[in-house]
């Protein structure tokens, strides 16, 4: 979808660039944040328990090629863009090429994997326990509409580290499946709060290849001047 939104439409028709870019970002955030926590679980999942050498080997390896990965793609992807391709791009520069090598290699990637799949390669583990996202969910919706019922521990009756503003969660006690959640959605909170800056930092951090290196080679190079 990218590659579709990187087309140099004619000046009319701008809108389907970013309506086509603004999807394919959206599929990209929903890919990463769906993917990438369950890829190194399932790598483990291949080896038993015990099995700590193959699966140290395994994760040297994965996350060498990830990084190898990620610079040659910083390197050959800017190389690739400045090639012309007519009418799909401009004079210079030629996105929907540049897009369009890494969707052929994710292709690629995506056949392989199906295909040890559909062949038996993998160890498939089934979901054991329950959802602990909606439990998650149910104990702070419960804390936030619900009063601290009456068989609820008490405040005082807490080891010193859970008596603080915290207490509110207890409004799901007797609502989660596990007590324990209560406690660890407070942990959860607090750490939250240290991740409010995130989003801002990756957000100027990822254009140190775009707009800042742009921006760099358009000023004149002088600090004073």
């Amino acid at each position: 979808i990218n590659s579709v939104a990187s087309i140099n439409f004619s000046s009319s028709s701008r809108t389907y660039n970013s309506i086509f870019c603004l999807l394919g970002l959206f599929i990209m955030a929903f890919g990463t944040g769906g993917i990438k926590p369950l890829v190194s679980p399932f790598g483990a999942d291949q080896f038993d328990p015990d099995d700590e050498k193959n699966s140290s080997i395994y994760f040297e390896i994965f996350y060498w090629v990830i990084s190898v990965g990620a610079v040659i793609s910083t390197l050959i992807t800017p190389i690739i863009r400045q090639t012309t391709c007519g009418s799909l791009g401009t004079e210079n520069n030629c996105y929907f090429i540049a897009f369009l090598v890494p969707t052929i290699f994710m292709l690629v990637g995506l056949i392989i994997f199906i295909s040890g799949n559909r062949c038996g390669y993998y160890k498939k583990i089934a979901p054991s326990g329950f959802n602990v996202i909606w439990e998650s969910c149910k104990c702070i919706f419960f804390g936030i509409f619900r009063k601290v019922p009456e068989d609820a521990p008490k405040k005082q009756d807490l080891p010193d580290k859970h008596q603080d503003n915290y207490y509110w969660l207890y409004g799901a006690y007797g609502k989660v499946k596990e007590d324990w959640i209560i406690r660890d959605i407070k942990y959860l909170l607090k750490f939250i709060i240290l991740l409010i800056p995130l989003p801002i930092f990756w957000a100027a951090f990822d254009q140190q290849t775009s707009r800042w290196t742009l921006q760099a080679v358009s000023m004149n190079g002088y600090i004073l001047g």
